[in-house]
């Protein structure tokens, strides 16, 4: 027998017997400690856009072209991000200058697409998001030429305020965006009441991610759009996210295997004070909470610090906006996230 097989299987054993048990335990603490919920408004998704950066593209050949500080070489795109409805009227009128991107007649529907920059994403309907709200988002991958391929695509989720003159500016705030990341979660799948392929990656920055890797079938075909939906929740209270009641809008299944191995020990994580930035000279923040007192153990203080950083959400960011790259958003040379140049 392998001892150090069987030991290693006993401690991921011990784990997962240690985050359900813990999960059971904030779920009965919640239950019988209703914490109120309160907010500062409702906060609107102004716009969702489709980004593709030319200098940072995955997609590399000989040519050559600068990006901010990163070098790199950049052939003609295999794929091409659509989407096809209505623009967001939250995004026109924040004057946020987004494009409509080029039209594609296809089967009787007109699609608007990017093959690089940036365009004003269209959807079926407003989007209004506060604690409590969900829904989901369909785009299209057309793609250039025949034949399978696989896209990794990254969603962002940035904080915009209206400035003086009513546009909307990006607000360059860390605590925020950390929050913005753990409060409003992306998922792959949604079925039966329940949230399954979180879209979570954490880059060796320590910093929250949400990525999607999109395989397109054998017999695809060039300049014919291809669906894709993603699911987007902000959970409520602390308990939608540790509990698995079908019909309140919590995340994960009782019996799910990815709540108990990848999101339970990431809450436990963001409990425990771990990435934390500060606020003021009293609070600090994880992507889950804020606090003044860590590590947060019951779900009382919990519910209380969940609920403080819905409030920092609202007070710091007027508009949320939600852009879909086929590369990782860099850094330019003044260490901000850009397009570079």
């Amino acid at each position: 027998m392998d001892f150090h097989k069987e030991t290693e299987e006993k401690g991921r054993l011990t784990d997962a017997e240690h985050y359900r048990a813990s999960a059971e335990m904030h779920k009965q603490e919640v239950k019988a400690t209703w914490s109120t919920f309160w907010t500062t408004g409702v906060f609107v998704l102004a716009a969702l856009a489709v980004l593709f950066f030319i200098g940072l593209a995955w997609i590399l050949s000989n040519s050559r072209v600068t990006g901010g500080t990163v070098s790199v070489g950049v052939q003609s795109n295999i794929v091409r991000l659509a989407s096809k409805g209505y623009r967001q009227k939250a995004e026109m009128d924040s004057d946020m200058g987004l494009q409509d991107g080029t039209a594609l007649d296809y089967n009787n529907d007109v699609y608007y697409y990017t093959e690089d920059g940036e365009i004003a994403m269209r959807l079926s309907e407003e989007y209004y998001v506060c604690p409590g709200a969900r829904g989901s988002i369909d785009f299209y991958i057309i793609p250039v030429s025949n034949g399978a391929r696989s896209v990794t695509l990254y969603f962002e989720l940035d904080g915009y305020q209206k400035n003086e003159s009513g546009k909307a500016v990006p607000v360059t705030d860390q605590p925020l965006e950390a929050l913005l990341r753990g409060h409003i979660l992306l998922f792959e799948n949604y079925e039966n009441g329940f949230y399954s392929g979180w879209l979570s990656d954490n880059y060796s920055d320590g910093i929250l991610h949400n990525t999607i890797t999109v395989t397109l079938p054998e017999d695809a075909q060039a300049d014919v759009p291809y669906p894709c939906t993603i699911y987007w929740i902000w959970p409520k209270r602390y308990e939608n996210i540790i509990s698995h009641r079908p019909d309140k809008n919590d995340l994960f299944a009782d019996n799910s295997d990815e709540f108990r191995d990848i999101f339970l020990p990431f809450v436990e994580a963001q409990a425990s004070a771990e990435n934390t930035g500060w606020i003021g000279s009293d609070y600090s923040c994880s992507s889950l909470f804020v606090s003044n007192i860590w590590p947060l153990e019951g779900a009382e203080d919990r519910s209380k610090a969940y609920n403080l950083a819905d409030e920092y959400i609202g007070t710091n960011a007027d508009y949320l906006y939600l852009t879909i790259r086929t590369s990782p958003q860099e850094e330019n040379s003044t260490g901000e996230e850009g397009m570079g140049e």
